[in-house]
């Protein structure tokens, strides 16, 4: 529990009481106006110091290389088109959130084959607009980018890459399938 102050009359009150006493002000008013301190308050209240204070090294973490990264990237200057046809052309991989990004992700860009990256062409700061619409904020070479992250965070975005395409290469088998069987069912009529 934590005192905070009455949106409408500005008395002491308990953060969990229903309204103030004062002057009846709802709940749910004062909890829209709780600072985000003191909302972290009540979260680190009752918990244990050693789990509080791994919580904020992984976010100093992400600070940090949220920071290096944000060094190293440009603006962006040769933006690929993203556009295949039949599995072959350039398209968005893999995915990489960061503290404090909103929307805004990490994707690499490759050039694939059947629907398989195989060059990366680099990796850029993106927003999704619309479905398969991005705006672009910035844009840092893939090797840069392989050699920031680390070798965990590295293996996790690769882990990443290599699900959306076998996903992508699961459904152009499943629709492949699904069309022969429909041929061949019409096929024999």
């Amino acid at each position: 529990m934590a005192l905070i102050d009455c949106p409408e009359c500005k008395e002491k009150i308990s953060s969990l009481s229903s309204a103030c006493p004062k002057c009846g002000c709802p709940r749910t008013e004062y909890n829209k106006r709780l600072s985000t301190q003191e909302l972290n308050k009540e979260a680190v209240k009752g918990r244990p110091t050693g789990e509080i204070i791994k919580a904020a090294e992984e976010i100093i973490k992400e600070l940090n290389l949220k920071k290096r990264l944000f060094e190293y990237m440009k603006k962006p200057t040769n933006i690929p088109s993203l556009r295949t046809t039949n599995g072959c052309g350039n398209n968005l991989f893999g995915s990489l959130s960061l503290v404090d990004m909103g929307e805004r992700e990490f994707k690499a860009a490759f050039y694939c084959l059947c629907f398989i990256p195989i060059i990366p062409i680099g990796v850029y700061l993106v927003e999704e607009a619309k479905p398969d619409q991005y705006k672009v904020y910035g844009e840092i070479s893939f090797t840069k980018f392989m050699s920031i992250l680390g070798l965990s965070r590295s293996v996790k975005f690769i882990i990443t890459i290599i699900l959306k395409s076998f996903f992508m290469i699961l459904v152009l088998v499943l629709g492949f399938s699904l069309v022969s069987y429909i041929f061949e069912f019409f096929h024999k009529m």
